[in-house]
């Protein structure tokens, strides 16, 4: 079949258009990808140290399969507004055996998750990475009832907005081994909806 150049030319302009006109938020594959990628990596690295490690929280490690976690999804990758406190403020926690610890208050995220407007108090770790707790209706039954937490480095922190990715929120070393001491969820951090995202039970 002998093909007319100002078809192959009528043929690329065609596919230029169908391919701006896509709206830019369907063209992630690859990302949507990396961060698949490096969910399951995380995983595997973490399943590796409850079964290895001394600071396992698993008591049994011989008995140990790997944990349990909801499927990655990519909409679980929320963008938050951020409003930080003028001065980063101490305040005290309570703990899951009674006592209370002094942790770093960093500010306030908010976002709209499943039609409902949400704004969660943010902390911050000694090594200036921020640490969300939360509690949403995934609990208790299909994650632990004393809530989850979600680690996020500073670098998906931009002026206004945060990402926060879901499929990494984690239980408390506590959910699998009642002689540790850990954060508990504020009250204001629990999300009205299922957050089906990240670790949950087996």
């Amino acid at each position: 079949m002998k093909f007319n150049k100002w078809t192959l030319i009528i043929l690329i302009i065609l596919i230029a258009i169908i391919y701006v006109s896509i709206p830019k938020d369907q063209i992630k594959g690859p990302k949507i990808n990396e961060d698949s990628l490096a969910s399951v990596s995380i995983r595997k690295e973490k399943d590796e140290m409850f079964r290895t490690s001394d600071e396992s929280p698993i008591k049994e490690k011989e008995m140990f399969k790997g944990l349990a976690y909801f499927d990655f999804r990519p909409e679980w990758i929320v963008t938050f507004n951020v409003q930080r406190l003028d001065k980063i403020e101490k305040i005290n926690i309570n703990m899951t055996d009674g006592s209370q610890e002094e942790m770093l208050k960093f500010g306030y995220i908010s976002a709209t998750i499943d039609g409902k407007e949400v704004e969660l108090a943010l902390f911050q770790h000694a090594d200036g990475n921020l640490f969300l707790p939360f509690t949403d209706k995934t609990a208790p039954k299909e994650t632990y009832g004393g809530g989850r937490y979600v680690d996020i480095s500073l670098n998906k922190l931009n002026d206004k907005t945060i990402l926060v990715d879901f499929n990494q929120a984690y239980f408390p070393y506590c959910a699998y081994n009642p002689t540790f001491t850990c954060p508990v969820p504020p009250k204001s951090n629990f999300i009205p909806t299922r957050i089906a995202a990240g670790e949950r039970n087996f």
